[in-house]
């Protein structure tokens, strides 16, 4: 067996009981990632004191706890009430065996990542030393998805089971900055780490996780709601916007199905609650976006017409449009939003952007709850959904090979628009802090259209207008201030009431064109941020 081969079987039952299998009854085999000695000051400090003697008589889970003697010495300082669970029979079977004359520490065989013998809200401190870093192989600076789907089900769990005042406390040897993002995903934790020192080549960390503050005040009865609102949020569907049915008949039989059954549906629908509150109301958008779309479907159906075995892939992937006009208002403003961060990021920047923007707006939400303002009970639930990163990416795909079917069937109009663009030297926005920015650049594009679109004509006061209509595909007519006043006729019938007023002369002489300049801080799972600068400029494929 390889050593990659091996990593990957530290997270088999198979592995483990064939290791135990071989053990001598009456000795540990390995006392895995220090002994009790040297963890007796990080116990001392985040448990002997801080939970006092009143804490011996708390529940205490050494998650894959092996043939580890720790539980025992704990029982030796007065912890009364322990339960070990381990995936591996055999370890199980053996440990019970060899400490039957003390059933204070109780053994249970059970995977980590799906403890249905321990209660919700029942244990006071989680330990592990080993078993999440057992789950891990692969390279740290893009972790396996296995790793991913296993490293989250065990977080999960761990959450789930902790009292709201209860602590996790984990020892790895694993660097922190790669040990951080799979350990808080999803924002969940308040986390300290202290080195432990003492290793004999390298150091060993101990973190303090605890539940964040802003998820303990949500009540049991939509936390319960919440459980089964994947179900929910894919059977509720909205009647999709008139203007939008020239998509929905463009659609192949399996997009169609996608849009309104499948991810992408379930995808939009959360999306569009969780940013229900802070979506402006655009009913002229709604109309004018699917006259738009339904117009360059039609175009489409007159030049191609697929036929053969792959005719329910051909044609123009609109499923994202689809499955926002299926899921109300609000989620058409998220597929919008989409279109701008594919026209000018990156895919897996535009995918750290939107993992950044919902671990955001999941906080935001919980804040605003735990402080008695208004919240929404879908935006509630909404909030204790998980995406994940493939689903978001997936969700980014759609609407970027969209942009590229509408680029080219709008082709004349887009070079038009994309020659303006390019000859103004502007910032979309100058916030730095990624979710502000770019909540605030989406909010200021989808006001502006909509009051263009009522006959109200605006002047472009940074880059976030001109972004946001090169991602829609509607092309108000335009009066350039340059050298001279140029006055141009964008042939929009969508778009004949409002002129937009631009000035070449923009906030940035050092650069051409519109740019967006963020720090992308879930590109990796390591290292500070990465700042990136674009322009709609760049292609929205992959390079």
């Amino acid at each position: 067996m390889s050593s990659s081969e091996e990593a990957q079987a530290l997270g088999r039952s198979e592995f483990w009981d064939e290791r135990y299998a071989k053990a001598d009854s009456d000795k540990p085999t390995h006392e895995w990632f220090r002994g009790f000695s040297a963890l007796e000051p990080f116990f001392d400090k985040h448990l002997f004191q801080a939970r006092g003697n009143e804490g011996k008589s708390g529940r205490i889970l050494h998650l894959g706890s092996g043939d580890s003697t720790v539980p025992y010495d704990l029982l030796e300082r007065g912890y009364t009430h322990q339960t070990c669970v381990d995936f591996s029979k055999v370890v199980v079977e053996l440990m019970a065996a060899r400490h039957s004359d003390r059933p204070q520490v109780e053994w249970k065989v059970g995977d980590v990542r799906d403890m249905v013998d321990i209660e919700a809200k029942s244990i006071d401190v989680a330990f592990d030393k080993g078993t999440l870093d057992a789950m891990i192989y692969g390279s740290p600076w893009s972790p396996p998805d296995e790793v991913l789907e296993n490293s989250g089900r065990y977080m999960k769990e761990v959450q789930r089971v902790l009292k709201d005042d209860g602590v996790f406390l984990y020892v790895t040897y694993r660097q922190p900055h790669f040990i951080k993002p799979i350990l808080n995903r999803d924002s969940e934790w308040e986390m300290e780490m202290e080195v432990m020192g003492g290793g004999d080549s390298f150091e060993y960390f101990g973190f303090i996780l605890k539940k964040h503050a802003a998820l303990l005040s949500v009540p049991n009865e939509i936390t319960l709601a919440a459980a089964n609102s994947n179900v929910n949020f894919s059977l509720m569907k909205f009647e999709a916007p008139p203007e939008f049915h020239g998509l929905r008949d463009a659609l192949s039989r399996t997009r169609r199905h996608e849009a309104e059954e499948g991810m992408p549906h379930i995808t939009a629908r959360c999306l569009g609650a969780l940013f229900e509150t802070i979506i402006p109301q655009i009913p002229r958008i709604t109309v004018a976006y699917g006259t738009r779309v339904s117009e360059i479907c039609a175009q489409l159906q007159l030049k191609t017409q697929p036929t053969g075995m792959f005719a329910d892939q051909a044609g123009a992937d609109g499923t994202s449009i689809w499955a926002a006009a299926t899921s109300g208002q609000h989620a058409i403003a998220m597929h919008l939003l989409s279109c701008m961060l594919a026209r000018i990021w990156k895919p897996a920047e535009a995918t750290s952007l939107w993992v950044e923007l919902v671990e955001r707006r999941k906080q935001e939400i919980f804040k605003d709850y735990n402080s008695s303002s208004a919240t929404g009970i879908s935006a509630i639930m909404a909030a204790q959904q998980l995406f994940n990163r493939e689903q978001l990416s997936a969700w980014d795909a759609s609407a970027r090979s969209w942009l590229q079917t509408a680029d080219t069937t709008k082709r004349f109009q887009q070079t038009q628009l994309m020659l303006i663009i390019n000859n103004v030297r502007m910032p979309v926005n100058t916030s730095k802090d990624p979710y502000d920015s770019i909540i605030s650049a989406w909010k200021s594009g989808l006001s502006a259209m909509e009051s263009l679109l009522q006959g109200a004509s605006q002047r472009v006061q940074d880059g976030a207008i001109l972004l946001a209509i090169s991602s829609w595909h509607l092309y108000p007519n335009m009066q350039v201030l340059s050298d001279l006043v140029k006055d141009i006729d964008m042939s929009d019938d969508l778009m004949t009431h409002s002129i937009l007023t631009i000035s070449t002369s923009g906030t940035s002489d050092s650069r051409d064109g519109v740019f967006w300049s963020l720090p992308l801080s879930r590109m990796r799972y390591y290292s500070p941020a990465l700042v990136s600068e674009r322009t709609p400029s760049h292609p929205t494929h992959p390079e």
